[in-house]
């Protein structure tokens, strides 16, 4: 059986994952009829590559139940210790940290996210890893746990000052800037465009998008990052917020020019062009579209599909195309606003003002979302609601300029409506 395992291992080396599948399926077949622990050892070893083998082939339930089954003999492996010889401690065992990790990676594929938290939870907190850590943190913001996202992000800067994905969800949630900032002090105390790239965050988050702005151009010069697409992208949000779309899409079309493949901010310049009337902007958004293969399209991907559905009045397939790119990422604000529009298009009013909401959670002071929300309230004739947004709406968005045009069109469209 040792030989079985190295020819396993082999196997997983060269990612001959089909044959992994097959040899597994018929060794722990044999495994399952002897309980001695030292063959509990050697079925741990193939229940971990046999899982491997089954996720990598995308066979997450079954991938998931092998994971389950290697935990438990490994608890029994480990309560065996002392009194049978077996080899020292966990040495040689894969760690039931790392095996939930890859549990909690299958939940996620199976849409089983409440599961997925349970399962990350169950390791003590003394032994979350950053990757445990970041993973729990992640689950916690899409969740709307806002308090122990926080806690998790915190533990993953105090490891990894650098980690700068687990900065911004920082700041996303309302972390003050110099709070993250002194979390990742010694690793920016020589990088100084760091420590501006954060300002740029904190500022934006904080919704102080002119400040922003400027921090973000500074750093869109030679020797520093110049054309860099996190940079640009984040600067045409800024002018998004300040409803200057015009600005918001020459910047995008710029990171277009710079990166034809980009990703990031490739849905946002697709709602843009997908907004606009002029023709020569729809020709561009057709452009957009990606050349491969659908089955690795990101979410970015669907939505760019999506607008150019809607713009040729096509809604029931821009509604499809924006719920693919919901069901790769809940949180795309994008696609909540393709569909959200897409609805108002076909008078379906309570759908649209559903999607408007949850665009709303993901980003209050987003202009397209309040807008659109109090369309779809009036269209009901729920007018006190569609006060209420309206003037929450000012709340969130500082009385900007953005804000009382959110009012003013209220007010236009009751008038219509009377």
């Amino acid at each position: 059986m040792n030989n079985i395992v190295k020819q396993m291992s082999i196997l997983y080396e060269q990612e001959l994952y089909s044959d992994i599948i097959r040899l597994g399926e018929l060794t722990i077949s044999i495994c399952e009829q002897k309980q001695d622990v030292m063959m509990q050892f050697i079925k741990f070893e193939l229940y971990v590559y046999y899982a491997e083998a089954l996720y990598n082939m995308q066979q997450y339930l079954a991938a998931e139940n092998a994971y389950s089954i290697a935990l438990q003999i490994r608890k029994y492996i480990i309560k065996s210790k002392g009194t049978t010889k077996i080899p020292d401690g966990d040495k040689g065992l894969v760690s039931d940290i790392d095996i939930k990790y890859k549990v909690h990676l299958c939940c996620l594929k199976l849409k089983q996210h409440q599961k997925a938290i349970e399962v990350l939870h169950s390791i003590s907190a003394r032994a979350r890893t950053p990757k445990i850590n970041m993973a729990l943190g992640n689950l916690y913001r899409d969740s709307g746990m806002e308090r122990p996202a926080i806690s998790c992000y915190k533990e993953v800067l105090r490891e990894c000052p650098l980690a700068l994905d687990a900065a911004e969800n920082l700041l996303k949630l309302g972390v003050k800037g110099a709070e993250v900032s002194a979390l990742m002090l010694g690793a920016t105390a020589e990088t100084s465009w760091i420590s501006t790239w954060l300002r740029g965050l904190a500022e934006m988050y904080s919704r102080e998008h002119q400040n922003a702005i400027t921090t973000f151009k500074s750093l869109d010069v030679p020797g520093l990052l110049k054309d860099n697409t996190q940079v640009l992208v984040n600067m045409a949000h800024c002018y998004n917020f300040l409803c200057d779309d015009k600005k918001a899409m020459t910047i995008l079309q710029r990171v277009a020019r710079i990166d034809p493949s980009f990703i990031t901010g490739r849905d946002f310049l697709a709602t843009l062009l997908g907004n606009s009337s002029e023709k020569e902007h729809h020709r561009e958004l057709e452009k957009l579209i990606p050349d491969f293969d659908m089955s690795l399209w990101s979410s970015e991907h669907w939505v760019v599909m999506g607008y150019h559905m809607f713009v040729n009045d096509k809604y029931d397939r821009a509604a499809y195309f924006g719920q693919q790119a919901c069901q790769l990422n809940r949180r795309n604000i994008e696609a909540l606003l393709l569909k959200a529009a897409t609805f108002m298009q076909i008078n379906k009013y309570q759908e649209a003002s559903y999607h408007y909401r949850e665009a709303l959670q993901c980003c209050p002071y987003r202009f397209e979302s309040n807008h659109g929300l109090v369309q779809s309230y009036v269209a009901m004739n729920r007018l006190r609601e569609a006060t209420t947004v309206a003037n929450n709406a000012c709340k969130q968005m500082n009385h900007a300029a953005a804000a009382l045009t959110v009012g003013d069109n209220f007010c236009n469209l009751l008038v219509g409506n009377g």
